[in-house]
């Protein structure tokens, strides 16, 4: 397994492209759900149903979805079966 050195580079990343605008990350989160929905969600990430890839899990303190973020579903809505099929909401 190989490690990301996040922490080593992300003080640049955000002060010098997130911050100012230059990058905006969000467009890699294809879903956003629930907190009460993490057991189902890791069984469907981990078939890689329903085109997920990188989950926004929403809490009491997150804030509303962003313009261009996906709005919050529920894993038992999202009909997986089909690993070819995203359904990540309004993108």
């Amino acid at each position: 397994m190989c490690l990301a050195p996040v922490q080593l580079y992300w003080n640049e990343i955000l002060k010098d492209y997130i911050i100012p605008g230059k990058f905006d990350p969000t467009f890699m989160i294809t879903h956003r759900v629930p907190l009460e929905d993490m057991a189902k969600l890791y069984q469907v990430f981990d078939k890689r149903e329903a085109g997920v890839i990188k989950v926004f899990v929403e809490t009491k303190a997150s804030s509303p979805p962003m313009p261009g973020c996906p709005k919050t579903s529920r894993v038992d809505d999202w009909g997986h079966g089909d690993p070819g099929v995203s359904l990540a909401g309004d993108l």
